[in-house]
């Protein structure tokens, strides 16, 4: 029996929200196997991101605790727009769902993490649908 055949008849497929849920497990851990700094308690992550990442997710939750928009940052370069740097990502959702993750667990490079571990899982997830809806055959 061909395997796409096969992989139609499997009950992963007929509960379409387990087999997304099976693939974005998987994301995640072949992202967790192929970052083998992640383990050794010396790195958190292993490039600029805790750098660069962080610092922004942090100014972000900062603000909205103290009843701000982040527009304007005046901790780096002197003061800077804050709402006009790209890499900061201002309105971005994701972003502000992080900061409320903040809010409850507490602060920390573990949220940059949370932050890269959830883009997996949604590519992951998108790819999953986009598999299912126009790349296997019926």
């Amino acid at each position: 029996m061909p395997f796409w055949t096969r992989l139609r008849r499997s009950p992963i497929a007929s509960w379409p929200l387990l087999g997304a849920l099976v693939v974005c497990l998987g994301m995640v851990a072949a992202y967790l196997a192929v970052q083998p700094k992640l383990w050794d308690g010396k790195h958190f992550l292993g490039w600029d991101i805790i750098q660069m990442g962080w610092p922004n997710l942090d100014f972000i939750y900062q603000s909205l605790r103290d009843g701000n928009l982040p527009l304007w940052n005046p901790y780096g370069n002197h003061g800077y727009a804050f709402v006009n740097d790209p890499e900061a990502a201002t309105f971005y959702p994701l972003s502000y769902l992080m900061a409320g993750l903040q809010a409850l667990f507490g602060r920390g490079p573990w949220i940059i993490l949370t932050q890269v571990l959830t883009h997996v899982a949604i590519g992951g997830l998108g790819m999953y649908l986009y598999l299912s809806r126009y790349a296997l055959p019926r």
